[in-house]
Parts: C-alpha cells; sequence; structure tokens
C-alpha cells in the first residue's frame, strides 16, 4: 500500500514542505528568527495535516498557521518582544477555535482580515516603508499572485486536478512561502527595532 493512498491531497500534502525553505534561507539565528522557524513548521505540520485528512479541526489549524505568519510582526510589536511564545500559543488557539465553527469563505475572510490589521499596523509603525523596501514589495507581490492562483484553483478554473503531480494549491504553498521569506527578509533586515 501507498503511503499517498491514506493522503487526501497528494500533491497539497507534499507541497506544504516549502514552508521549511525560507527557514533555511535565513542568515540570522536570534530568539526571534526561532520563534519564526516554529511558526513556519506549525505552518508545515498544519497544511500537511490539512491536506491529508480534511477533518474539521485540521483546517482550522491551516487557517489559524496563516493567520500566525501574516500577524508575526504585527505581535512581536504589539507584545513589545515580550511573553511571545504566550502571545502566539493564545492567537493561535483563539484561531484555531474561531475558524472551527466557520465554513470555507468566512475562514478565508478572516484570514484577509488579519493580513488586513497586520499591513494597517505595518503602515501605522513604520510609515510607507514599503514604497522602498523591495523585499515587502516582492512578498505583497507573491502573496497577491499566489492568492490569485488560490482563488482559480478553488474554482476549478486554474490547474485544478488534485490528484496530478502539478496543481494550482502546489502554487499558492510555492507562492506564499516565497512570500514568507520576503516577508521575514523585509522583517529582520529592514526594521531595526526586530532584528536581534
Amino acid at each position: 500500500m501507498q503511503i499517498d493512498s491514506w493522503i487526501n491531497q497528494p500533491i497539497a500534502f507534499w507541497s506544504s514542505l516549502a514552508y521549511l525553505i525560507p527557514i533555511f534561507l535565513l542568515k540570522k539565528k536570534t530568539e526571534l528568527t526561532r520563534l519564526w522557524s516554529y511558526c513556519l513548521i506549525a505552518l508545515t505540520i498544519s497544511s500537511m495535516f490539512c491536506h491529508a485528512s480534511f477533518i474539521r479541526l485540521s483546517v482550522a489549524m491551516d487557517f489559524a498557521s496563516i493567520g500566525i505568519i501574516m500577524g508575526f510582526f504585527s505581535i512581536v510589536h504589539f507584545m513589545k518582544g515580550k511573553n511571545l511564545l504566550s502571545a502566539f500559543s493564545i492567537f493561535f488557539i483563539l484561531q484555531v477555535l474561531a475558524n472551527f465553527g466557520l465554513t470555507k469563505w468566512p475562514k478565508i475572510a478572516l484570514s484577509i482580515l488579519i493580513f488586513l490589521l497586520a499591513f494597517y499596523e505595518v503602515i501605522q509603525t513604520y510609515g510607507f516603508v514599503f514604497v522602498k523596501a523591495r523585499s515587502l514589495q516582492l512578498s505583497m507581490l507573491t502573496l497577491s499572485v499566489s492568492f490569485l492562483i488560490f482563488l482559480l484553483d478553488d474554482q476549478k478554473i486554474f490547474f485544478c486536478d488534485e490528484s496530478g503531480w502539478f496543481a494550482g494549491h502546489t502554487l499558492w504553498h510555492l507562492g506564499t512561502a516565497a512570500s514568507a521569506y520576503f516577508y521575514v527578509k523585509w522583517g529582520f533586515d529592514t526594521t531595526g527595532e526586530l532584528q536581534g
């Protein structure tokens, strides 16, 4: 028996491993980069669990992990670098609970809301840094393109064969992994407050 026979969406399951790539690309090894790495590991595991089982808890965990990544620097800034593990754990648990009771589109709407709040917080804290910050621009661009592919794939318009070797959701994973890398590169290299 093949291991893929136990997995609902094999290619989406395996492409979730792309979220580990930014961990290896980080040059600085600080307490904050370790926390970022733990968040990416949690996203990888949650995404794999989601695409393997598609049970309600796994989907809620996947969306909660995405929210943690999008809100990472906002949480760090809000907590002023203190009690971060507790803050991230509470934020994750609250998101799992919220997402557990929601259907797909409200989950997506909640993720978009978290993204918009995090982006608003970046603008409030650092001004319009994204105008000059190449890494932040690349992060937003790859996230936007990836989200468009996600929507097209969801509507079965683009690369929608989940049983094939290449699917739209694979591009979502690869694109959001690239976006996460550029986002953390901006956060650690551009903003002095967040450097370890």
